[in-house]
């Protein structure tokens, strides 16, 4: 988590100081973000499904920081395209 977390502190930085924007590597830190909490959320809601045990909040934080990363993927795909026309009107 650790390794995950300052590969995409590193993306944040990149992505911000470069004159031309790199929003493709932030929309794959973002994707990688929204599967490890994913599985997060669903390696501890799995003894809900399997025992029938009452679930802590750790479920719903990693479910909506899933959410939020997936949001921000589509954001990044977004700048993704334009980042492409304002280098197509700077040519």
């Amino acid at each position: 988590m650790a390794l995950l977390a300052t590969a995409r502190i590193c993306a944040l930085y990149i992505n911000g100081t470069l004159p031309r924007r790199t929003p493709i590597i932030r929309m794959i830190g973002a994707i990688i973000g929204a599967c490890v909490f994913s599985m997060l959320a669903m390696g501890l809601y799995w003894p809900v499904i399997s025992f029938n045990v009452a679930t802590g909040t750790g479920v719903g934080t990693y479910f909506v920081l899933a959410l939020f990363d997936a949001l921000s993927a589509y954001r990044s795909g977004a700048d993704v395209r334009l980042a492409q026309q304002f280098s197509e009107f700077s040519r």
